[in-house]
């Protein structure tokens, strides 16, 4: 940039926030009449680096002003949500029914009351409207045209809404909450903009427990008490202005657990089975994708799950175990997998070790961490991780009579920031065990700390990828 000037002209008396790129650097501040001017003035400044990964309220090196405040975005959240709002009978009598109790029935709801009716809420509304209750728009309607109601005769709207419609005619007590999909931006202090929260979540409080409420997903709702893993770590509006973290949640459950057992033998080839069940956004998508894709198109989508874990097998057969409208996907497959050990001496052959990132919908690929978020050196913007990681990988692998594991990887257990990452190997007899473990967190990563977070990616790749030496007979 030869020379470039951003004047920006304010009344002297108007409150607000303000925020400039670090590329800008400081403003110049004078006073002009009855206002306020800051001019930031930039002279042969070197080419700006073009990097991925970067929050989007920082793309741009630009000059961001607001006058709004993040009570007044919950303003308008209560707005809608009064907007919304009705004392409609068919509400409460699909309620009960839902929740399986008979008018004029006594007794406290209980946690399994919310469970039903969440279920009842995936099953009426097929298509979920996360837009409803987010926090763009900024107000609301003139009349209101929308309701729980409008909802459950289109089959098309928020799910968060009906749920908290309905669990507050049976009595509970429930709030919502709006969080982010993605990082906002990497500095705290960015000024307020209608489009940050995108996301309604339900807050039901029954028998002395917060039970959150995932249900606006693609595919079926989450159980309650669960939530994506993609929102680990989100901010998140209340109504009342509050900005928050979601609560940090045991998210070993919320894996992806994959289950391969594979027989070796003499000429390096395996047979086995593959199993796994899938959480998170991938099984979202694909469940979603499962109520419309039939005959070789579903055949194709299954064979592209095993293929994300297993690149090089045939899959001979592929089937669905879970049932239809599952809020996880599970399926197991045979497979065979020519070439598994690779040769590397007359009697020697190498086990392989595992990709550390796996995508199955809507096509198979596999990356590494290094690949896939620290593909350049001295970053100079933040890094935002938008997909959340998580699954447990086992392999056993059957060796041919007589074969002996000469070498194997050492154990890795890496805890660095948003990621985590383990390995273990274990050997009996002629049996090899093969555990792995990877976690990562969405979360933004500072330019100071993008050093380390690369160091424990190449470590976690390096770990991963490890070969096994094998001795055969």
């Amino acid at each position: 940039m030869h020379d470039a000037t951003i004047e920006l002209r304010l009344p002297r008396d108007l409150k607000g926030s303000l925020w400039s790129h670090p590329e800008l650097g400081r403003a110049a501040e004078r006073d002009d009449r009855d206002q306020r001017v800051l001019t930031w003035h930039v002279v042969d400044h070197p080419v700006r680096t073009i990097e991925d990964g970067v929050p989007p309220m920082d793309r741009n090196a630009a000059v961001s002003f607001s006058t709004t405040r993040w009570d007044i975005v919950a303003r308008a959240l209560r707005e809608t949500e009064a907007a919304l709002d009705e004392h409609d009978p068919e509400i409460a009598a699909w309620a009960r029914d839902a929740a399986g109790e008979k008018p004029g029935a006594s007794g406290a709801p209980t946690r399994a009351t919310v469970d039903a009716v969440v279920v009842a809420a995936g099953k009426a509304l097929r298509e979920s409207d996360p837009a409803t209750l987010s926090d763009y728009g900024g107000g609301i309607t003139a009349v209101q045209s929308r309701t729980a109601r409008t909802f459950l005769t289109s089959h098309d709207g928020s799910r968060s809404w009906l749920i908290l419609r309905s669990l507050r005619e049976l009595g509970i007590p429930c709030e919502l909450v709006v969080s982010e999909n993605d990082p906002y931006s990497a500095d705290p202090q960015f000024p307020p903009h209608f489009g940050r929260f995108l996301h309604p979540l339900v807050v039901a409080h029954v028998q002395g427990e917060d039970v959150w409420i995932d249900a606006d997903v693609q595919g079926p709702p989450l159980p309650a008490g669960r939530m994506s893993p993609e929102l680990r770590g989100r901010l998140a509006l209340h109504t009342d202005g509050t900005i928050a973290p979601l609560p940090a949640t045991d998210h070993e459950d919320e894996r992806d657990e994959v289950d391969e057992r594979l027989a070796l033998d003499d000429a390096g080839g395996a047979r086995g089975t593959f199993a796994i069940v899938m959480r998170g956004r991938d099984a979202q998508q694909l469940s979603e994708a499962l109520f419309r894709i039939v005959g070789a198109d579903r055949q194709r989508a299954l064979r592209d799950v095993v293929l994300a874990w297993m690149p090089w097998a045939n899959v001979d057969d592929v089937q669905l175990s879970s049932g239809e409208g599952s809020w996880q996907v599970s399926l197991r497959a045979d497979v065979t997998v020519s070439g598994y050990a690779q040769r590397e001496g007359a009697r020697t052959w190498l086990l392989p070790g595992l990709d550390t990132l796996h995508w199955s919908w809507p096509r198979a690929r596999v990356s590494s961490l290094a690949a896939t978020f620290a593909t350049r050196a001295g970053r100079e913007s933040a890094l935002a991780l938008n997909a959340a990681v998580q699954y447990h990988v086992h392999r056993r692998v059957d060796l041919p009579k007589g074969a002996v594991v000469a070498r194997m990887p050492g154990p890795l257990d890496l805890r660095s920031g948003l990621v985590a990452a383990s390995r273990k190997i274990a050997v009996d007899g002629s049996v090899l065990e093969d555990d792995f473990v990877l976690d990562v967190a969405t979360g933004t990563v500072a330019p100071r700390a993008y050093d380390a977070f690369v160091s424990v990616a190449h470590a976690a790749d390096d770990g991963f990828l490890a070969s096994t030496r094998v001795t055969m007979p």
